[in-house]
């Protein structure tokens, strides 16, 4: 079984689950490797997807020991923009220089709104879309605070027509910058499942996306499966690796502390 590379635990505000749950199911499917990567969003009005990072780090590096034998740990966290322009933010101030082995850089907000709550964007899908994507461009271009961008048509999940009209044809302009940019920067790209289990039933980016990034000499892919609790560790993996090896990948590419390694596919 691949990697998981973004798995939340009771250190989100979202997610109830323990730490060493999401471990034993990664072990229990096989794999090589887990990270957990719990949100910590910058500039949150109440303060919400923040966490203590001393405990945090105190308790995944005991678990990461206690594993050592069974299962690489590793600790990386999501580090949610939207809330500020990303020029304006400074995620040193958040990452409190702790030594996370994958730092994941998410859009979650449009128009300083959360769309899970879509009557709170007061926007047309078509605007929303767009904002979103002009949004995550900025991101990728400002700042250098992380290795993988995350989910990158995650706000596909939230238009009121499912996602149907957040295409790649609909926001080529937008998509090819953002694409070209990620391959500049060197940076990973997650292949996130959690969109197979929205309206949208794809994963976040689209498999269309994904073609466009290929041909344009992308291969720095991760997975993810964003999972919430222990049961979905690893959901959609064979689903999202054939259809990688379909298009024409041929590895993932994993951070570490030590240095990025691949897995083959």
């Amino acid at each position: 079984m691949y990697p998981d590379f973004h798995i939340h635990t009771g250190f989100s505000d979202d997610s109830t689950e323990k730490p060493e749950n999401t471990i034993e199911s990664a072990v229990r499917m096989g794999m090589p490797a887990v990270c957990i990567t719990d949100h910590l969003d910058m500039n949150t009005p109440d303060g919400s997807f923040a966490f203590d990072q001393d405990v945090y780090f105190k308790e995944l590096t005991l678990l990461k020991e206690k594993y050592a034998d069974r299962i690489e740990v590793c600790i990386g966290v999501e580090l949610g923009f939207g809330l500020e322009n990303s020029a304006s933010a400074d995620p040193s101030l958040y990452l409190q220089g702790r030594p996370y082995e994958h730092v994941i850089g998410s859009m979650h907000y449009v128009e300083r709104a959360d769309p899970y709550l879509r009557e709170q964007v007061p926007l047309s899908d078509e605007e929303m879309y767009r904002q979103y994507f002009e949004d995550l461009l900025c991101m990728i271009r400002d700042s250098d605070a992380f290795q993988t961008v995350g989910h990158l048509d995650y706000i596909a999940r939230y238009g009121y027509d499912g996602g149907k009209g957040c295409t790649y044809a609909a926001y080529r302009e937008l998509l090819d910058a953002i694409l070209e940019e990620i391959i500049r920067r060197g940076l990973i790209l997650e292949i996130n499942t959690a969109g197979f289990r929205k309206p949208s039933a794809r994963p976040n980016p689209s498999a269309e996306i994904l073609e466009i990034y290929r041909k344009m000499g992308g291969d720095r892919v991760i997975l993810g499966s964003d999972a919430h609790d222990a049961a979905g560790v690893g959901g959609f993996f064979d689903r999202a690796g054939e259809m990688l090896r379909q298009i024409g990948f041929t590895h993932l590419t994993l951070p570490g502390r030590k240095g990025e390694r691949e897995i083959p596919l």
